[in-house]
């Protein structure tokens, strides 16, 4: 799985997904390797949703052998 950065708006490979919170304020946060252009390291949920509509991109994208 790949998700959208919002800081470079290229897909990082997702390493693992963590759940941050409980109840109404739980929200997945994505744990994803860092590119040569781009060191970030975590993404959550909510900055996928900015990625998305500032890039105009799919937020998260399977790999392609599932």
């Amino acid at each position: 799985m790949r998700a959208l950065c919002p800081a470079c708006g290229f897909h990082h490979e997702v390493v693992r997904v963590l759940d941050d919170g409980r109840g109404d304020q739980r929200k997945d946060v994505y744990q994803v390797a860092p590119l040569v252009s781009c060191d970030r390291t975590w993404i959550s949920d909510a900055e996928l949703l900015e990625a998305q509509a500032r890039f105009g991109q799919e937020a998260v994208l399977p790999d392609e052998d599932e």
